[in-house]
Order: C-alpha cells, then structure tokens, then sequence
C-alpha cells in the first residue's frame, strides 16, 4: 500500500482548473511563485489517499478517507472511491463521545488507522482502525491531551501531541499496537501537528508562547534529541514537509502568505500573497505538496477577501 497524507489538505487535480488569481510573489532571485484561486471547503476534512496492495482491503482500491468532524456524523469516516469520480463508497461508524476531531495517520505497513480526537468531556483520546476489515482494534485514553499525530514508518510508534491548547512541556510516544504510552519526549508546551516523513527526523510545532512557538522543531527518530529550525516570523499552523526532508512550507500567524525553511541549511524564505484583508491577517490555516511536489496547495482563512473557503495554489519553479 503506498500513502499520501497532507496536512488539513488533500489534493485533487480537477482542483487545477481553479481560477487565476494572477498575483506573484518572489523572493531574493531563488524561488518564483505564482497564486492562483479555487472554491472548494477543506475545514475540518483530514485525508488519506491509499493505492492498495495485498491485502486487499474492503473498499475500492484507491480510496480517499475522510474524517467527519460535523453534526450527527462526528468521528465517523467516509470512504470515497478516486477512480468512480470521489464516489462515496460508504461511511464506517467508529465510536460514541466524539467531541473534536484533532488528527489523523495511516500506517503503509500495517494498515492500520489512527486518529486523534477529544471527547465530549474534552478528554484526549485516540483510535484505532483496521482498514481491511473497517474493525475498531482499540480506543485509548491519552493524558494530558492529543493533537495531530504522527506514525512512524514502520508502523509500530505514534508520536501524539498534548494539545496546543495545554501546559504540558512534551508529547508522548506510544506503541501503535496497543496505545500505550512508552516514553515522553520534553522541548516545549502547546504541542501541535506532528509529522514523521520516510526520511525523518520527527517535526513538531507548538504554539508556545514567549517565542517558542516560532520554531519548527526536529526529534531524532533513534535518540529523541531535539533540535529547531528557525525563528519564523511569528507562530507557525498547519505545515507540510517535502518527500525528501529538504523543505517545509509553513502557514504562520500574521503572514498572508506563506514560510518556506530549507530543512539542511536552516535558511526561511517567505512567499507573500498580495490583496490581504485590512488589519491583521491571521492564520491561513492548511498547506499541502501535490504528490508530484512541484505545487504547494494553501487553504484561506475565514477573512480570506475572496471565499471563506479559498485554497491558494503556489506553483514552484526552482532554479
């Protein structure tokens, strides 16, 4: 099975004959790109897009998972068959008390599906989900808190988040198998939006206060140390890092437009979007690679001056 997950973004290339926006931003002669405009809603939706191998799992075999964050459907997953035009194939009920969906991972490997999500009581949690068979395989309480979370390549870690909201200075590792915690891992408070790309290292954000929040954090995989690329020009959301671990292209408070960080040599360039709303322009909040990793997809924000639900594509055209 080969995966693609994107951060709060999923890509789809019908999205391509989305409107031009015609605006351009360029920085200091090394990179060009161009924004261009679509209407299409991503809040709330975390995807998976899988090409499945034996053994063949229930649903068709490319699939994209979508994890319901509204009304009666709340924690359930839709499954939408790629090659039927993103027919909805069906919908798989998960389990009761879903309060606010915080994350989701999918491991090639194993097949199996985690998500992250608080309670009704505002407990965090995290489950399971076998996708061959759409079976639940368990359902754990995780203290303090969980946020998006992230599976290691082989399948048998998670690394959860204590929430971006909460106190707690680490997030913790846990046995994918079981949902036990097996080790924390301390650098700083309001942890948020792991990822762990098949060359590593584990990256990490928070939205620490006091200029913590400014960082992209990096964990050693084998000996858990921790280090930070950075400072960025304010507190960083959504990112998505590339196949290779070279770049990450960063949403960050305050900045119409984006961050982009050269992972190796530590460098932060930014692409601005011209026309932002007036007064402070918030958090643009989703940013994804096309699998070919020649565009980077942007949602808006909810002042967005074109559509509360707007998606920036920047195409990249290195030199």
């Amino acid at each position: 099975m080969r995966v693609w997950y994107f951060s709060e973004m999923a890509y789809h290339p019908a999205w391509e004959q989305g409107l031009e926006r015609g605006s351009k931003a360029r920085e200091a002669g090394h990179r060009y790109v161009s924004a261009r405009l679509c209407f299409f809603s991503l809040f709330g939706l975390f995807s998976i897009i899988a090409e499945a191998a034996a053994p063949t799992p229930s649903t068709a075999a490319r699939s994209l998972y979508a994890v319901n964050q509204s009304g009666a459907n709340r924690g359930s997953i839709s499954i939408y068959d790629i090659d039927a035009g993103h027919r909805l194939a069906k919908t798989i009920k998960t389990v009761p008390n879903v309060g606010d969906i915080r994350g989701v991972a999918v491991s090639a490997v194993t097949g199996k599906l985690y998500v992250a999500y608080l309670d009704v009581s505002g407990d965090g949690m995290v489950y399971c989900l076998n996708v061959y068979d759409d079976t639940i395989l368990w359902n754990r309480a995780v203290s303090p808190g969980v946020d998006r979370l992230a599976v290691n390549p082989d399948g048998q870690l998670l690394y959860v988040p204590t929430w971006e909201g909460g106190t707690a200075d680490f997030i913790n590792v846990l046995d994918a198998n079981t949902g036990d915690v097996v080790r924390k891992v301390h650098f700083s408070n309001r942890s948020h939006d792991t990822q762990y790309s098949l060359f590593g290292p584990i990256f990490q954000e928070t939205k620490g206060d006091h200029g913590s929040g400014d960082y992209l954090y990096l964990i050693d995989p084998g000996t858990y140390a921790v280090s930070r690329v950075g400072p960025y020009s304010g507190i960083l959301g959504p990112y998505a890092v590339d196949s290779t671990s070279n770049y990450a292209v960063n949403n960050v408070r305050n900045l119409w437009g984006m961050q982009v960080a050269n992972i190796k040599t530590g460098q932060i360039i930014t692409a601005n979007i011209s026309d932002h709303p007036p007064g402070d322009p918030g958090l643009l909040h989703g940013i994804g690679w096309t699998p070919d990793q020649t565009e980077v997809w942007q949602n808006g924000s909810w002042n967005d001056p074109m559509s509360t639900s707007g998606i920036w594509l920047i195409r990249w055209v290195r030199y």
